[in-house]
């Protein structure tokens, strides 16, 4: 009999299936033998499960409202069906998982947990918060111990994160363990068996994700377009429009005729296979974040051999691009110096050439998830 690998996401968007979320358990089930779910609220069409996470299933449930911070559906949840759980995949570890984990483990006290912990170094380093009341938040600190204590894995992004939290909560060192965010390399070697040449590809500059949200800074970008020595180079920011950016992208142009012609936005693209065909054609990906744990996009264009260009607000850009021989950060914000920086890539191809022939290795080396998924089999022995 299958064993019964579970994650509880309450809030699950298709986008969720491409990352740790979808395709830690989607490579359980295809390559250990698990039958892996997620259990989530709504009614929500998820197109990814027909491509990349078709060995994940989805549970849903009725949400019932919370009493405080508590899913009242998800606690019905797991007092029906812990003991069903053989691993219980957690993403993060908010508040309401601290007792999640608790309830879990004191009904299947033989089940095992996997915490996958997606955060922010500066933020761990100024010490994790539940609640503003400090009695309130020793209290839920009290149980974060605890909680620790029940988890079988935690899984983090880098070796600087390891370090940082093993620092943090010194009782969980011998249960931390590397486990990035990976490429499905099954799927995406299905589709590109053999990728552009250096020769092959355009002179293009991609970004990708959502464009215009906040917390991602398009605007630091934007700004730099203006300061490029662009040529024959094009510009696309490819993603979900947010907050009207694409007027902005229109007015840019109209202020700056230089650039009409040379600076595109796509909208999303759902089709993956679309999306991954623009990171074939560029030879620069670039993000410009002021603050993101980790770039699931660097992966996917290292893997199709782009030079990389990221801030100093992402936390585990050294760890992705192989302590930066495979690309390049600034300042956040700094455009001057974003500027400098890509005129002189530009300028300057063999770089590209020289680096780029470098990265897909890199990438096929620490971020395939079939050869990283073999580190949670300890989950199963």
């Amino acid at each position: 009999m299958k064993k019964s690998f579970v994650c509880i996401f309450p809030g699950l968007d298709n986008a969720h299936l491409t990352k740790d979320i979808g395709q830690i358990g989607n490579a359980f089930s295809e390559l250990a033998d698990v039958q892996s779910s997620i259990v989530c609220y709504g009614n929500k069409e998820y197109p990814t499960l027909k491509t990349e996470t078709k060995n994940q299933t989805i549970v849903r449930v009725e949400d019932k409202g919370r009493v405080l911070f508590f899913e009242k559906a998800i606690l019905r949840y797991l007092r029906k069906e812990a003991k069903k759980i053989d691993i219980l995949h957690v993403q993060q570890l908010n508040k309401a998982d601290i007792y999640q984990v608790l309830l879990y483990k004191f009904l299947n006290p033989k089940g095992k947990i996997l915490l996958k912990q997606d955060m922010h170094i500066p933020d761990l380093e100024k010490g994790i918060r539940y609640s503003r009341k400090g009695l309130f938040n020793s209290f839920h600190k009290f149980f974060e111990k605890k909680a620790h204590k029940k988890i079988d894995l935690i899984a983090v992004d880098s070796n600087d994160l390891l370090k940082a939290y093993g620092k943090e909560y010194p009782e969980t060192q011998n249960k931390l363990v590397v486990l990035s965010h990976n490429l499905n390399d099954h799927y995406i070697k299905e589709h590109f068996p053999v990728r552009k040449s250096f020769q092959e590809k355009e002179n293009i500059i991609l970004t990708t994700g959502r464009i215009g949200a906040a917390d991602k800074n398009y605007e630091m970008l934007l700004d730099t377009l203006p300061l490029l020595e662009l040529n024959d180079w094009k510009v696309y920011l490819v993603g979900e429009i947010h907050n009207d950016f694409d007027k902005r992208i229109d007015q840019l142009i109209i202020d700056n005729p230089q650039l009409k012609g040379r600076v595109f936005y796509t909208g999303q693209i759902d089709d993956r296979v679309a999306l991954y065909e623009y990171y074939n054609r560029a030879k620069i990906f670039c993000l410009t974040s002021v603050l993101e744990s980790f770039g699931v996009s660097f992966i996917e264009a290292l893997f199709f051999n782009n030079y990389i260009v990221g801030t100093t607000g992402m936390s585990s850009f050294d760890y992705i691009s192989n302590q930066r021989e495979l690309g390049e950060k600034v300042e956040v914000n700094d455009t001057k110096e974003l500027a400098k920086r890509f005129n002189h890539i530009m300028q300057n191809e063999n770089i590209i050439e020289e680096k780029g022939g470098k990265a897909h290795q890199h990438v096929s080396e620490h971020f395939f998830l079939s050869t990283n998924i073999q580190v949670l089999r300890r989950l199963l022995d």
